[in-house]
């Protein structure tokens, strides 16, 4: 993600909601939001352990400072209100000019060709399905997975 501009597409998204740019920053938010993700945690009120990891939170962008300060008090380097707060803040609209910022480095980088393309995602539940490899918990007493599908709608594209 960091090497290809996949991260800064996501972490550059700026809620269309957010009045002004005080506290902990929309990119850094959004960096701790990308992470809770590719952790497979179910939501943001789930992401405090997270928010405590120093390495990770240095890595998308928070200072040794600020993570050394809330370390002291054995807190994380944000507190989970905050991230419920800034994501409610999206709008429909900032979120498919961010899924279209990610098609545009995607196209940018060739890994998609000219044509029509459709995405769509949804969770495959497996009622008790704790012991299935790769599954992840969607909710009470169901695992699963993500499936993600990208389709090319034309036929006459290479």
């Amino acid at each position: 993600m960091l090497r290809h501009g996949l991260w800064a597409a996501a972490t550059g998204m700026r809620p269309a909601q957010l009045k002004k740019d005080n506290g902990v920053s929309y990119r850094l938010l959004n960096g701790v939001e990308c992470l809770r993700e590719m952790a497979g945690i179910e939501t943001p009120a789930n992401c405090g352990p997270l928010s405590k990891d120093a390495y990770l939170m240095e890595r998308i962008g928070f200072t040794a400072e600020k993570i050394a300060e809330h370390q002291a008090q054995d807190r994380g380097v944000i507190d989970t209100e905050t991230l419920l707060n800034h994501l409610s803040r999206f709008t429909e609209a900032d979120l498919e000019a961010g899924f279209l910022e990610h098609l545009k480095v995607i196209r940018h980088k060739r890994w998609l060709r000219g044509g029509v393309y459709a995405a769509d995602g949804h969770d495959i539940l497996i009622r008790h399905g704790r012991g299935y490899q790769g599954a992840r918990r969607i909710s009470d007493g169901a695992y699963g997975y993500k499936l993600l599908v990208l389709l090319n709608l034309q036929d006459d594209c290479g």
